[in-house]
């Protein structure tokens, strides 16, 4: 498949009955661009391109819904779109959590004897991994 015979329909077709070379084509004719898109939005390199990596998957798990009223790369712009914002929301969230985790840290250790206070720090991890 050319990309001068960007038949969108066909792309989505073709990715839905399994089509793996399709699918190669779709990466590589939207992933560029839509990196662009998402970067223009996103400070980190690597924030972009996690989030490229998931709107890719979120589009593929989506194109049974896509009914052609606009451009596909529209329809996945729209999917970046709610990505940076989860990005972003969950960001807001994280900065929230560990500033205020500051001033519950003296209390939850007047309450916890040795063992609890263990149980707390594999916790803090947890917290900070997730």
């Amino acid at each position: 498949m050319k990309k001068q015979q960007l038949d969108e329909k066909k792309i989505v077709t073709e990715i839905l009955q399994g089509n793996e070379a399709t699918l190669r084509f779709f990466y590589k004719h939207f992933a560029r661009p839509l990196r662009g898109y998402i970067a223009h939005r996103i400070g980190s390199e690597e924030d972009a391109e996690e989030i490229l990596q998931d709107v890719l998957l979120a589009t593929l798990e989506g194109l049974r819904d896509f009914s052609f009223r606009s451009s596909l790369f529209t329809f996945i712009c729209s999917i970046a779109n709610h990505k940076i914002i989860d990005f972003y929301r969950k960001k807001k969230i994280k900065n929230i959590v560990f500033s205020k985790l500051g001033e519950i840290e003296p209390l939850l250790c007047s309450l916890f004897g040795p063992e609890e206070a263990l149980d707390e720090e594999m916790l803090k991890e947890k917290i900070k991994k997730t």
